[in-house]
């Protein structure tokens, strides 16, 4: 489990510090060992991350993704890991450039390569079909609490890195990629991309100072109605805890 706070200034547009500053809470949980060389079991292993806002108004979920294995094995080869198997994905955004939900079915793989001392690679790529989604009609901020979106399917890719430098450093590329098909709605496409690129500095046992930037790109082609396209950046600062081999206790 991993625990993160602190300020998280959402840009106008691009404009690096232009926006408002807020305060994120992030909740990180991954269950069971990936690497583990055993018989796969239904959901034996799944990772779950998810953010809050604090003082930016009423959308205070920001997002949550994660991920459980369906059916899966284990491959060991050389210095490297691998997890390969089906997954099922669950995926909610709902910040201020767009508000996206999606359940998604497909197959990946999670790596990890050991390098020299205490460094290790890890690698998880992700690609899903997406019978169900639901997607905003709204382009750009919606503060509404009524039905404002379109139902759609399509497909999702997902794709993180860390680079893990001897426990003291850690070097973290995330992105996330959506494709929506309306099926009931606003006829069109839509495409959506996120890229959260990260390092943490360990700086005192399991306490560790970080940055994030983070890139939300919206593409949308309706039928009917204008392209639109919009590019939205985000920074934010945060003491991070790492909790390890959390067990229940028999």
């Amino acid at each position: 489990m991993t625990f993160s706070a602190g300020p998280h200034v959402v840009n106008d547009g691009r404009k690096f510090g232009a926006g408002a500053t807020d305060e994120m809470l992030t909740l990180q949980l991954d269950y069971g060992n990936p690497f583990e060389q055993r018989s796969r079991k239904l959901f034996d292993y799944f990772a779950l991350r998810g953010n809050l806002t604090f003082g930016a108004g009423r959308k205070i979920v920001d997002n949550v993704v994660g991920q459980g294995i369906l059916v899966g094995r284990n491959v060991h080869s050389g210095n490297m890991d691998f997890l390969v198997g089906a997954f099922q994905h669950y995926d909610f955004w709902d910040n201020k450039t767009f508000e996206l939900g999606t359940i998604a079915f497909g197959g990946g793989v999670v790596s990890k390569m050991s390098l020299s001392g205490n460094s290790n690679l890890y690698l998880d790529l992700q690609l899903g079909l997406v019978p169900l989604a639901g997607n905003s009609t709204q382009l750009g901020p919606d503060t509404s609490q009524f039905r404002d979106y379109n139902y759609g399917g399509g497909g999702e890719t997902k794709f993180e890195t860390t680079l893990n430098l001897g426990a003291w450093v850690n070097l973290t590329f995330r992105g996330y990629y959506y494709w929506i098909h309306t099926y009931v709605g606003i006829a069109g496409e839509s495409f959506v991309g996120i890229i959260k690129p990260s390092v943490a500095f360990r700086i005192l046992g399991n306490f560790s100072l970080g940055f994030e930037h983070l890139v939300y790109y919206t593409d949308r082609y309706p039928r009917d109605f204008p392209d639109f396209h919009d590019v939205r950046t985000e920074q934010r600062i945060f003491l991070q805890y790492y909790v390890d081999n959390f067990k229940q206790q028999r």
